[in-house]
């Protein structure tokens, strides 16, 4: 749609043409990407489902069975899109922020709830239980909600029409 892109990914799927592409592991890796290209962006759009836990510790080696089965203590990893929010609300940042909420129940409210939460301007939801929606379809139905209380459904589509139709929402923004 003409904007300058960073992919920051873990995917490896290819990229479009003229995407600066850039690949994380973790969600700390994630974290840092996402901080260190966000001067100068008017958008951020958070469409990976991140992990919300990670090891408190990592092995240096493997791990022999012979010792037993390990006590894998978690940590919270952060919520690097709730973050975005609390800082823009501080004014530290101006970014146009969009999450999405992958939802199986209860998809209205819980997209609601996360665009508040989150502090982002839309939330783009969809029901992953939803017959050829979600994960592993080429077609998929959402629903974005914006913080202004607007709702916009778009109804079972490519999922690259979906992409087109939320570029223009962004673009409309900006």
């Amino acid at each position: 749609a003409g904007a300058e892109v960073t992919l920051i990914t873990t995917s490896a799927l290819p990229s479009s043409e003229g995407i600066e592409r850039v690949e994380v592991i973790t969600a700390a890796d994630l974290y840092d990407a996402v901080n260190s290209h966000l001067p100068g962006s008017d958008a951020v759009v958070m469409a990976a489902a991140v992990a919300d836990f990670t090891p408190a510790t990592l092995a240096d080696h493997k791990i022999k069975k012979d010792v037993g089965v390990p006590d894998v203590k978690l940590v919270p990893t952060t919520d690097i899109l709730a973050e975005l929010g609390r800082r823009k609300a501080a004014g530290e940042i101006h970014p146009l922020l969009i999450g999405f909420a992958a939802e199986t129940q209860n998809i209205a409210a819980n997209a609601r709830s996360k665009l508040e939460s989150k502090g982002a301007d839309l939330i783009v939801a969809n029901d992953v239980a939803g017959a050829r929606t979600g994960f592993g379809h080429n077609t998929n139905a959402v629903t974005i909600f914006s913080a202004d209380g607007g709702e916009i459904s778009l109804s079972l589509r490519s999922k690259a029409e979906i992409a087109t139709e939320l570029c223009a929402m962004i673009a409309a923004r900006l």
